[in-house]
C-alpha cells in the first residue's frame, strides 16, 4: 500500500515538471523582432527568420535555446523572456540579441 503512494507522488511530480517545461517553451512561441531580424518560433519546434538565421529548428533544454539552421549551423544561447522582451545571452553571459514580441 505504501509503495502505491510513493509511485503516485512520483508520477505527480513528473507531471508538474513536464507542465513547467512545456509552459516555459510556450513563452517563446510567436513572432519576435529586433532592428534587423523578424523571427517566428512555432509550436512544432521550427522557426523562421527574415535575415541572419533564415530558419530551421529549435530545442529548449532548461534555460538553453538551441537553434539549428542551414546557414549558421547549431547555436546555443541562454534565453529569458521578460514580458514582451526576449533576451538571448552568449557564452560570456552578455546579451547578444534583444527581441520584442510583435505577434503570437
Amino acid at each position: 500500500m505504501k509503495w502505491k503512494k510513493v509511485v503516485l507522488m512520483a508520477l505527480a511530480l513528473l507531471m508538474l515538471v513536464c507542465m513547467a517545461s512545456c509552459s516555459a517553451g510556450n513563452k517563446l512561441i510567436g513572432k519576435w523582432q529586433d532592428d534587423y531580424e523578424l523571427v517566428e518560433f512555432k509550436k512544432d519546434g521550427s522557426f523562421s527568420a527574415s535575415y541572419y538565421w533564415l530558419g530551421g529548428s529549435y530545442t529548449i533544454d532548461g534555460d538553453a535555446l538551441i537553434l539549428s539552421a542551414a546557414l549558421t549551423g547549431k547555436k546555443s544561447f541562454t534565453y529569458a523572456v521578460e514580458g514582451d522582451t526576449l533576451y538571448l545571452y552568449g557564452a560570456s553571459g552578455s546579451v547578444q540579441f534583444e527581441f520584442t514580441r510583435v505577434g503570437k
